[in-house]
């Protein structure tokens, strides 16, 4: 679901220098996706113990490979509860803008993220139900970008998972 929202930026923003943060043992699903960089970060840890650990680890994981960089924009495309304190990581990347959805956005996510919206920027409200990809492309109309045509991506999607190449 990365694919069509960077694919939005680099044909709205073609010069654009593109990071993505993600999990490290999914970051290989978009290794080789074109001249965007890819980092993985840790956030496997006792449940209980996530609170403590992982802003430890974020703010180490920041230093280390993100501290030289400028970033004028963030974008958080997660509807759902963040268990892993992702906007967190955002807010200590210092990104001029923090963008994601509320976190009202679901009953799940109102608890387990309660006050989260203040390490934000830019809280964007409740989106309709609707494919997730839809819902993350609508973050762009945050930065002026419009959203691109989903179809093509859901399509795709859609043969991957028949064809047992995505797992979910």
């Amino acid at each position: 679901m990365a694919l069509p929202f960077v694919a939005a930026i680099r044909e709205q923003l073609p010069e654009a220098k593109i990071a993505i943060v993600l999990n490290s043992a999914t970051c290989g699903v978009l290794q080789g996706a074109g001249d965007v960089t890819v980092l993985g970060v840790d956030v496997k840890c006792l449940k209980l113990l996530r609170p403590i650990f992982l802003p430890i680890r974020y703010f180490c994981f920041v230093r280390k490979n993100l501290s030289a960089q400028q970033f004028d924009v963030c974008f958080l495309p997660r509807r759902d509860a963040d268990s892993v304190y992702s906007v967190l990581l955002a807010y200590l990347t210092r990104s001029s803008r923090r963008i994601s959805f509320t976190e009202g956005t679901t009953p799940r996510k109102a608890v387990h993220n309660k006050s989260f919206d203040r390490l934000l920027t830019d809280v964007y409200p409740t989106p309709p139900i609707q494919h997730e990809t839809v819902s993350n492309l609508s973050l762009l109309e945050r930065i002026g970008l419009r959203p691109i045509s989903t179809t093509a991506w859901l399509l795709l999607e859609k043969y991957l998972l028949r064809r047992g190449v995505l797992g979910l």
